[in-house]
Parts: structure tokens; sequence; C-alpha cells
């Protein structure tokens, strides 16, 4: 049941042929299969005989089994298949090479938009290495984040799995005041935004103050409300300690590129979270804000950089 085995028998080994009948009780929607194995043979090309049923799936309440896990495995099988396909390079043309990463990416998009919609699920709860970088590659350009674990445990630990989940990717820049900071982090998809817009974790200390090019979650009146949406500061903005945003890291690249970005909506398009004024962009998403907002910048992708990557 969902990958899980649930039930094992094993025949006499006089017959060849069996029956099997059982009860499988389910706490939710699923999928269930059977599975064979037997024992290695000269007549078999692998090391045992192995046979499997197409899966049976069971709905809940109307509702079809989903698998953040799978949906996130799934995502990084079918992105490590396109870096792959990339690095052989034995393309017949630039446009089949084009095509087959495009389908690559729908693939990769469609299979983390899935673990995306349940913000519950374990794949989202890892620990962030001590400090990486994160590159937000927008419509100026690159800004790079150098982010330190130790300056805000929990709102690294949350940014970090948002952006290995592609929560900011796709993104419109929706907050920008200009000299002063860049807000963003609404997903573009409606049901994504909705399902991690109450999903709030506790503060953390402020461990460094707000100065140009630092980076936080926003949050709104009530303590412990940080959720998906962070900013930048564009200019030094010390009385923001006292209030607690804490700092989670500094853009050590593209400084230039935040200062671009266009803010001239200035806070129609988006409001501040204590603004009270963002439900237009959690219920329209991209849509809604490309139909009112077209010059908003965007975000394309958003990838973390471990030392490791940045060294090679």
């Amino acid at each position: 049941v969902n990958g899980e085995i649930v039930k094992s028998m094993r025949p006499r080994a006089d017959h060849r042929t069996w029956t099997v009948t059982a009860n499988i009780e389910l706490e939710d929607a699923g999928w269930i299969a059977a599975r064979a194995v037997g024992p290695s043979s000269r007549y078999v090309g692998d090391a045992f005989a192995f046979a499997q049923t197409s899966p049976v799936y069971v709905l809940r309440d109307g509702r079809a089994y989903r698998s953040a896990e799978d949906a996130a495995f799934l995502a990084e099988a079918v992105a490590a298949t396109g870096r792959l396909a990339e690095q052989r390079n034995l393309w017949n043309t630039g446009e089949q090479r084009d095509a087959y990463l495009a389908g690559i990416r729908e693939a990769r998009d469609y299979y983390r938009n899935v673990a995306l919609t349940d913000p519950d699920a374990d794949v989202f709860k890892a620990t962030a290495p001590d400090q990486f970088n994160v590159r937000l590659e927008t419509s100026k350009g690159r800004i790079v984040i150098e982010m330190h674990r130790d300056w805000s445990p929990r709102g690294v630990d949350r940014f970090y799995n948002l952006v290995k989940g592609g929560y900011y990717d796709d993104m419109r820049i929706h907050r920008i005041r200009d000299g002063e900071f860049v807000q963003f982090g609404i997903n573009g998809d409606p049901e994504i935004a909705q399902a991690w817009r109450d999903q709030e974790i506790a503060d953390d200390p402020v461990v460094e103050s707000n100065l140009r090019g630092t980076f936080a979650f926003a949050h709104g009146e009530p303590a412990d409300d940080r959720t998906t949406q962070v900013y930048i500061n564009l200019r030094d903005k010390p009385e923001l300690d006292a209030i607690g945003f804490s700092i989670m890291g500094r853009v050590i690249e593209g400084m230039d590129v935040a200062d671009a970005l266009y803010s001239g909506y200035g806070e129609q398009a988006g409001g501040g979270i204590r603004g009270g004024k963002q439900d237009p962009v959690f219920e329209g998403g991209n849509a809604y804000l490309d139909e009112n907002y077209p010059e908003l910048d965007r975000i394309y992708e958003a990838t973390v950089k471990t030392v490791d990557d940045v060294t090679n």
C-alpha cells in the first residue's frame, strides 16, 4: 500500500499457482498492488524473479493519493536526468535540446508543485547547512544571498526548505519601497500560496542588525507569524531590530540588481502583511499580478548553493 508492505504470505513449495485473499484497511486515499518475489534462476535475467501488478487507486472522500516525499524525490530525479543530459551534450539539433530540457523543467515543476501543496510534509523539515548561498535569477540579473543559520535558525531552515522545494521559482517581486526594501514570497500558484499562508514559524532572536543588504523574513504584528515572505534592506534600518526582524543573511552579489528592481507600484501591488491587503495576490497569483501590474520584476529561479557547490 503506497509502496509499503502491509501483508505478506508464502505459498507451499509444491504449489505453482495459488490464490491470495486479504483484507486491507486504508486510513486515507492510496494505491494497492500485489508483488511476487521468487528465487534466483538461470532463466531470469536478474538476481531473482520479480513481478508486480499495476496499482489499483483508491479515492477517499473524492481525493486521490498524494505523497509530498514521493513527489519531491521524483522532482529531483527528473532534474538529475536533465543535468546528465546536458553534460553529455549529444543533441542532433539545438531545437531537440531545447524541447527536451523544456520537458524536463515541466516535469520537475509538476512534481515540485505536488509536494508544495503539503506544507506539513517531512520533506520541508530538513535542517539547513550552517552556511550556504541562495542565487536568485531575476529579470534584472542575479542576486546572491549568503545565509547564516546561527543568525536565525528557524528562519534559515524554513527558507532553505522552500528554496529547495522550488517555492520561489517563477515569482513576482510584488512589493518595493524605493530606496527602502524589496519584498517577495507569495507563490504564483494560488493553491500553493494559500497552503503556506498560515504555516507560521516561531520567532528567532535578533542577532544581526537590519543594515543595507541584509535579508530576513517579513512578519506582521503578532509574534511568531513568519511564513514565506522575505525582504532585502535597501538602506540601513536598525529600527527594525527592536521589533523583532531577525536577519538570516546578507547580499554578497547583486545589490545593484536589487536597487534596480521596478518600484513604480509601491504598496499597490501587494501592500504589506501588516496592511492586510494581500488577498487578491493570494487568490489570483501570477495571473492577477501580470494583468494588473505587468511591470513587476520576477524571480525566474531560486537555487541553493552549498560551500562545495560554490567551490566547484
